[in-house]
C-alpha cells in the first residue's frame, strides 16, 4: 500500500493522521492472506500424503491377492474384469470413506459451531 512507508506522519502519535489506520488495516489484511495461503499449502501437502498412502494401501492389497487373480485368470477371466473387480472394490471403499468423512465433518462442525457461539454469547 503506498503511503504506509511514506515519511512524513508519526508513528508516536497513531490518533494524528490516517495513514496509520490505512497502514494498519493493510498489515492485518496482508497477515489473513498470509495465513489463508499457508493453510491451503498445509492442506495440499496433507491431501498428497493421503493419496499416497491409499495409494500405497492398495497396491499392498493387490499384492496380497496376486494368487485369488491368478486362479481367476486361469479359470479364463479377462483382464478387463480382473480390472473391474479392483475398480468395484476400490468405489466401494472409497464411497464408504467419503460418507464417513462427510459425517463426520458435518458433526464436527456443528459441535465447533456450536462452541463458538456460546464462547461469543459470553
Amino acid at each position: 500500500m503506498r503511503g504506509c512507508n511514506a515519511g512524513g506522519f508519526r508513528s508516536d502519535r497513531p490518533g494524528t493522521d490516517s495513514r496509520w489506520l490505512l497502514c494498519a488495516e493493510h498489515v492485518r489484511q496482508l497477515g489473513a492472506k498470509i495465513t489463508a495461503n499457508l493453510l491451503a499449502v498445509l492442506v495440499g501437502i496433507g491431501l498428497l500424503l493421503a493419496a499416497m498412502g491409499l495409494y500405497r494401501v492398495k497396491a499392498v492389497f493387490g499384492a496380497q491377492r496376486i494368487r485369488e487373480l491368478a486362479v481367476r485368470v486361469a479359470i479364463g477371466a479377462r483382464p478387463r474384469d480382473i480390472l473391474g473387480l479392483i475398480l468395484r472394490e476400490s468405489a466401494r471403499l472409497t464411497l464408504v470413506g467419503t460418507a464417513a468423512g462427510l459425517i463426520l465433518a458435518t458433526v464436527s462442525t456443528q459441535i465447533v459451531a456450536h462452541q463458538i457461539d456460546s464462547i461469543s454469547q459470553r
